[in-house]
């Protein structure tokens, strides 16, 4: 049995959301398990649905871009995942940069972890697909 409900999770910012609607695209048809908020119904208490999700994702993807870096809840997501790092160790967390960002406005915790161009999501696709197979 496979103790992951989700492949990947995706913190991002609401300004995004076309971009990650067309990166979720992309993971799904690679067969890769997504969650996003939009799943949330409402009523949810959303921080508490988002750390449960969180522990049951082997991958939080975090799309950092302008949006991102000024948004409290990808920051809150962010640190969700961060301290499920050093608590378990349970979740790998994987940054994707916008090319305009410099890593250096990364939040600390996240400069610890190998990024990805944003625009190269073929190679994330194909990391995550060879590690979950």
């Amino acid at each position: 049995m496979n103790k992951w409900k989700y492949d990947v999770f995706i913190s991002y910012s609401s300004k995004d959301r076309d971009r990650v609607e067309a990166l979720k695209a992309k993971l799904d048809a690679a067969g890769i398990r997504v969650w996003t908020e939009q799943e949330i119904t409402p009523g949810q208490n959303l921080a508490e649905e988002i750390r449960k999700v969180i522990e049951s994702s082997r991958y939080m993807v975090v799309l950092v871009s302008e949006n991102s870096l000024n948004s409290e809840w990808a920051n809150f997501e962010t640190g969700v995942a961060l301290s499920k790092v050093k608590e378990q160790g349970k979740i790998r967390i994987l940054p994707v940069i916008d090319s305009d960002i410099d890593q250096s406005r990364l939040p600390y915790g996240l400069r610890n972890f190998q990024a990805t161009d944003a625009q190269d999501t073929d190679k994330l696709i194909s990391q995550i697909k060879a590690s979950i197979s």
